[in-house]
């Protein structure tokens, strides 16, 4: 995570790391180098290594994409909150009663060799 210089006054953070020399040339924002191109954290525009426009941005859909995502971590955000809180009370009556474990039944091949040992002890005798 790359933050701001000005942390406790700023909480700005991006993933990629920015590059601070050059602005984007279309809307003067924040550039991130990302894996296989550069893209401008305002308008969303992609460019290549040379600095050249290779995909225009659009501001506004960038902006609401980014809205949307950060709803989309706080729905996720409570529902885990909620399925915590709904599986301690899960653990809580599981640890109440203890329960007997049946006892082990045993194998077919267990069961057939008993037999075979009763029928050659049974002719002997």
């Amino acid at each position: 995570m790359y933050g701001c210089e000005r942390y406790p006054d700023c909480d700005f953070a991006v993933n990629h790391p920015p590059i601070s020399d050059h602005p984007c040339p279309e809307c003067g924002s924040l550039l991130v180098r990302r894996p296989k191109s550069i893209r401008c954290w305002g308008c969303g525009a992609e460019l290549d290594d040379a600095f050249n426009v290779t995909k225009s941005g659009d501001p506004q859909a960038e902006a609401e994409a980014r809205a949307a995502k950060a709803a989309a971590r706080a729905a996720r955000a409570n529902a885990k909150a909620g399925a915590k809180k709904t599986s301690a009370k899960k653990t809580a009556t599981k640890n109440k009663a203890p329960t007997r474990k049946a006892p082990a039944r045993k194998s077919a091949a267990t069961r057939s060799a008993k037999k075979v040992a009763a029928t050659t002890t049974g002719a002997e005798g």
